[in-house]
């Protein structure tokens, strides 16, 4: 917190900067020192067709898309 402060980032808490890791898919664990940090997955791309869509069944009125769990697209808005 003190490092974002010292580059001019006064609105932000340790709240809004958790929401923001979550958000950009960083997990928390402990280092060596038992500190609890965050970081980044090896694999941060944007995930595939391929690896997303499980499953697709339809019929004359409907079609349901089993996707991964919590797969979604981009924020648009």
């Amino acid at each position: 917190m003190e490092a974002l402060l010292k580059l001019g980032f006064t609105k932000v808490n340790e709240s809004k900067v958790s929401g923001m890791l979550s958000k950009i898919g960083a997990a928390r664990t402990r280092n060596a020192k038992l500190e609890l940090v965050s970081f980044l997955p090896i694999d941060t791309t944007f995930p595939t067709a391929s690896r997303v869509l499980k499953d697709i069944s339809y019929n004359q009125t409907i079609l349901v898309i089993h996707t991964s769990w919590g797969s979604r697209g981009p924020d648009t808005g």
